[in-house]
């Protein structure tokens, strides 16, 4: 069986350091167009560097599992450890 690879250009592609809190990576997540909003972030090191892709729906089960007493978000969770090396 044959396997054939996608390559896409993202336009709005948002780049997310590995230490950067979950609430921030989700806000300038959503903030993109409708058509990419959850595409996955560009996760990069403390320099910049492209590190891997962090997808949304990891960032938001970040978010859930920093709401755990009802409260507001805290903003705990960072965006490494999702998919994405630290």
């Amino acid at each position: 069986m044959r396997r054939t690879t996608t390559c896409r250009t993202v336009v709005g592609a948002v780049r997310a350091a590995s230490e950067d809190p979950a609430p921030e990576a989700a806000a300038r997540a959503v903030s993109r167009p409708a058509a990419v909003r959850f595409d996955p972030l560009v996760c990069t090191d403390a320099t910049g560097r492209y590190v891997g892709v962090v997808g949304v729906e990891d960032v938001v089960l970040d978010l859930v599992a920093a709401h755990g007493d009802g409260g507001a978000v805290r903003g705990t969770g960072a965006v490494a450890g999702r998919g994405v090396p630290a």
